[in-house]
């Protein structure tokens, strides 16, 4: 098993510098941009979630009322903070010809799921990707290393 996965990562990486030196020769290129979706855990602390520069809201104010009266009556034991949550970010890699990186930044994009009053529930489908100034803030961050406005403040 060990030498057909050996074999199979010499190959891919034969494929890949062939690919790197095909698209320098071709199209004058200096470096590779490769972006990637990846899903992350973000932390929350029972309204707003905070991952890779991102913070956004999770709970609906008359959630985090519930959650507050729970935690009065159970004297803290129905707290809800800290927790973790499925988020999407966005990471951009650059590697030069040679296949050497030569910058990785990432940027939070957006929650993947969202607090209901009986937990965590998918995020709607259709919500997915709909504001576009949150795309284009998260693609600067991660392409430009800017930090996100909210941040930057602190």
């Amino acid at each position: 098993m060990r030498s057909s996965w050996s074999s199979w990562a010499a190959s891919h990486r034969v494929a890949r510098e062939h690919a790197l030196r095909t698209l320098a020769r071709r199209f004058d290129a200096d470096v590779l941009l490769n972006p990637s979706l990846i899903v992350v855990d973000a932390h929350f602390d029972g309204s707003d979630a905070h991952w890779w520069g991102r913070r956004e809201k999770v709970a609906s104010l008359g959630q985090e009322f519930v959650d507050g009266f729970a935690s009065l009556l159970t004297l803290g034991f129905a707290d809800v903070r800290w927790r973790t949550i499925r988020a999407l970010s966005l990471v951009v890699t650059i590697e030069n010809v040679d296949g050497h990186e030569v910058y990785v930044n990432g940027s939070g994009l957006e929650v993947l799921e969202v607090r209901t009053t009986w937990g965590l529930a998918p995020r709607p489908e259709a919500e997915l990707f709909a504001d576009r100034e949150r795309n284009t803030l998260a693609v600067l961050q991660a392409l430009l290393g800017i930090p996100h406005p909210a941040r930057a403040r602190e």
